[in-house]
């Protein structure tokens, strides 16, 4: 979340600050009777909000965003106060609020109508990534009359600070999701495979990575050629680039920013910062890791290994925290969320056969 604006659902009782601001109307009870109109009880398709800047208890604008196509996810976004603000707070405030559209509201397209002359709105609409699709006749009114608008246009896979970005490989995809300045999740799709994740769909779809059925392209065998041509968020695309040196045999090691999700538990960390240390082409087996954990005998981390095991297929960044480097005892390869047979294909990457003499002690002779 950008740390300099917020926007907070609109409430009756905030009638008061809205008149105080100069926002919605000019005196308590007319805001209050303005703000009662704004929230109508299909609460569902229809969110008001009021947006502040860091550090100011007073509301900088007031906006709309009605869900018009529930099944297609079509949504508008109508500014009802507040333009008058510096360009990058303006733009700043827009940038928050279609992401509360994408990600809260579960919206695919946003669409905004900007009365024509609204210079400041249409250069924060364009900086905020939004595609000016035409002009809507009358379809803005000011108290008095109607007028002409532009039609700006965000798609959710658009959306520049919350992303996917992917890269190829033999079989099929990783999928790198980041927001801001760091990296959240490294995961994998088939060739073949059917998204499960909606998100993750749509943003397969707008790079042209799925076919006309829903499945992944199987890049070998097509001759469609993906068009990545959507922005991500910075860091995404340092950590594609750097998966692409991977899979080129040109990089062994990572200098990525990343983000645990909140709900790890201290052993799913702890396991994570554990496997950051198996180097590049070496593989542990799970009671290697869990005795890394315990003070104790092999006794003691034979005992652990099932939580080890579960604590790898919980790993939320594939490859840069190397969970593939953990095999079983007896050399098989188990407990790999991205499957089996791509476990396998990151092994035999890095040059590694495994068999019941790999492990960490055999290593270190």
């Amino acid at each position: 979340m950008n740390a300099s604006t917020e926007w907070i659902p609109l409430r009756i009782a905030d009638a008061g600050r809205m008149a105080a601001a100069g926002l919605v109307a000019a005196g308590e009870k007319q805001a209050r009777e303005t703000i009662r109109k704004l929230l109508r009880p299909d609460a569902r398709h229809h969110c008001a909000y009021a947006g502040y800047a860091a550090d100011d208890p007073s509301p900088k604008c007031v906006a709309l965003v009605t869900v018009i196509d529930p099944d297609a996810r079509r949504g508008l976004l109508r500014w009802i106060d507040g333009t008058s603000m510096e360009q990058e707070h303006l733009k700043g405030f827009l940038l928050e609020l279609a992401g509360i559209a994408f990600f809260q509201l579960g919206l695919h397209r946003l669409e905004m109508p900007v009365p024509i002359g609204e210079d400041a709105f249409c250069e924060a609409a364009t900086g905020i990534g939004m595609v000016r699709e035409g002009k809507l006749l009358n379809a803005v009114f000011n108290g008095r009359l109607h007028g002409n608008a532009w039609s700006f246009v965000l798609l959710r896979p658009q959306y520049r600070r919350r992303g996917y970005g992917f890269v190829p490989f033999s079989k099929g995809l990783v999928t790198v999701l980041g927001e801001g300045d760091q990296v959240e999740q490294i995961g994998f799709v088939h060739n073949d495979e059917y998204p499960s994740d909606p998100y993750l769909g749509e943003c397969l779809a707008y790079r042209g990575y799925l076919d006309r059925e829903g499945r992944v392209v199987n890049l070998r065998d097509s001759s469609v050629a993906a068009q990545d041509a959507a922005p991500v968020p910075e860091e995404v695309a340092v950590a594609c680039g750097q998966l692409e040196e991977y899979f080129s045999h040109r990089r062994s090691t990572f200098d990525i920013r990343t983000a645990l999700p909140a709900h790890a538990s201290a052993f799913q960390r702890r396991v994570w910062d554990i496997l950051r240390g198996i180097g590049y082409g070496h593989v542990w087996t799970y009671e290697d890791v869990a005795a890394e954990l315990v003070d104790g005998t092999r006794e003691d981390a034979r005992r652990m290994t099932r939580a080890v095991g579960a604590a790898c297929a919980a790993n939320p960044l594939a490859i840069v925290v190397p969970c593939h480097r953990v095999i079983g005892k007896d050399g098989k390869l188990t407990g790999f969320s991205g499957g089996v047979d791509i476990k396998e294909q990151l092994l035999a990457h890095e040059w590694i056969v495994p068999d019941e003499g790999h492990g960490k002690e055999e290593q270190t002779q």
